[in-house]
C-alpha cells in the first residue's frame, strides 16, 4: 500500500510540475510542435504496452463504442491538450493548476443539471467557495508586475483554462461508462492513440505545412528530449496507468484527494524554475478553490 501512496504522489508531482514542463519546452518549440510530440509519443507508447498486454486483458473494444471513444479523443486529447498548451503559454504555472482544479465543480454541475445528482445546500456552497476562489485569481492577473510583464494576455489564458476545465469534465463524465465496461488504460489508450491520429490534419494546418524536424528536439541537447519524454511518458502513459490503478485499489473519493497535491508541486516548480511570483491573491484563491473542491467531493460522497 506505501509503494500505491508513493505512486499517486509522483502522479500529483508530473501534473503539477508539467505546466513547467511546457513553458520549457515552448521556449524551443511551437505549441503545434510541443502538442504533438507529447501526444505521438505517448500514443506509441500506448500501442506498445498495449501488444504486450493483449494476453492478460483483454485490448478489445466494441465496435459500437468506438463512436464514443472518437468523441472522447477529441475532446480529450485533439481539442484539449492543443488549447491547454495555448493557454499555459499565457499564464503562470498556479493559475494552471488551480484553474484545472474547478474540473470536478464543473462535473458536479453537468451531473446536478441532467438530474443524475441532487441540489444540497453543501454542494452549492462547495461551488460557490471554489468559483470565489478562481475569480479571486483571475481578477487579481495583473496583481503582480513582474508575472504581468513575463505573461501580458495572463486574463486570456486563465479564461481559456477555465474552458479546458470544462471540457475535462465533459471527458470524465462522458467516459465513466467506458471505464466501467473496459480496463481504464485500455481506453485510455484507445483515446490517446485515436487523439493522435485526430492530431495530423491540426499538426499539418497550424504547422503551415512544414514537416515535423525530429532533429530540432536535440537543438539544445538533451533538455528538450528529457522534456517530451517526461510530458509524452511519465505524465501521460505512467500517470494515468498509476491513477487508475489507483482507483480500483483506494476508490475514486481518496485516490481524488492526491489532486489537491498538484497546486503545490506546481507553485514550487513556477517560482524555482521559472521565478514566477507568488501573491497573496493567488494564495487566498488557491485556498478557495481547494476548499470548495473539497466540499463539494465530500458532499457527493456522503450522498452516495
Amino acid at each position: 500500500m506505501i509503494r500505491l501512496y508513493i505512486g499517486l504522489l509522483l502522479v500529483s508531482f508530473s501534473w503539477g510540475t508539467s505546466f513547467t514542463a511546457v513553458k520549457v519546452g515552448l521556449k524551443v518549440l511551437s505549441i503545434t510542435e510541443l502538442v504533438l510530440l507529447r501526444i505521438f509519443l505517448s500514443a506509441i507508447l500506448f500501442v506498445v504496452i498495449l501488444f504486450f498486454l493483449r494476453n492478460s486483458i483483454n485490448i478489445k473494444i466494441a465496435k459500437n463504442d468506438l463512436k464514443l471513444v472518437t468523441w472522447l479523443a477529441f475532446c480529450g486529447i485533439a481539442s484539449y491538450f492543443p488549447i491547454q498548451t495555448y493557454a499555459i503559454n499565457n499564464t503562470i504555472t498556479l493559475h494552471t493548476a488551480l484553474i484545472m482544479a474547478l474540473s470536478p465543480i464543473f462535473a458536479a454541475i453537468m451531473t446536478i443539471v441532467a438530474g443524475k445528482e441532487q441540489i444540497t445546500f453543501g454542494r452549492v456552497l462547495g461551488i460557490f467557495i471554489a468559483f470565489s476562489g478562481v475569480v479571486t485569481i483571475i481578477v487579481s492577473a495583473g496583481s503582480s508586475e513582474n508575472n504581468l510583464q513575463s505573461y501580458p494576455n495572463m486574463l486570456i489564458g486563465d479564461l481559456i483554462l477555465l474552458l479546458n476545465a470544462l471540457t475535462w469534465a465533459h471527458f470524465t463524465i462522458m467516459g465513466k461508462g467506458l471505464m466501467e465496461k473496459y480496463h481504464p488504460f485500455v481506453v485510455i489508450g484507445y483515446i490517446f492513440i485515436v487523439g493522435a491520429v485526430m492530431l495530423v490534419p491540426y499538426g499539418i494546418v497550424f504547422n503551415h505545412f512544414q514537416p515535423l524536424y525530429l532533429s530540432k528536439i536535440f537543438f539544445n541537447g538533451w533538455q528538450l528530449p528529457g522534456i517530451i519524454l517526461y510530458l509524452g511518458g511519465f505524465c501521460a502513459v505512467y500517470s494515468y496507468f498509476m491513477w487508475y490503478k489507483g482507483v480500483q485499489t483506494l476508490g475514486a473519493v481518496n485516490t481524488s484527494v492526491f489532486m489537491y497535491i498538484n497546486p503545490l508541486f506546481a507553485t514550487i516548480a513556477g517560482i524555482v524554475v521559472l521565478g514566477e511570483e507568488l501573491t497573496i491573491y493567488n494564495i487566498i484563491g488557491g485556498i478557495l478553490v481547494i476548499i470548495g473542491v473539497y466540499i463539494v467531493n465530500c458532499k457527493q460522497t456522503a450522498s452516495r
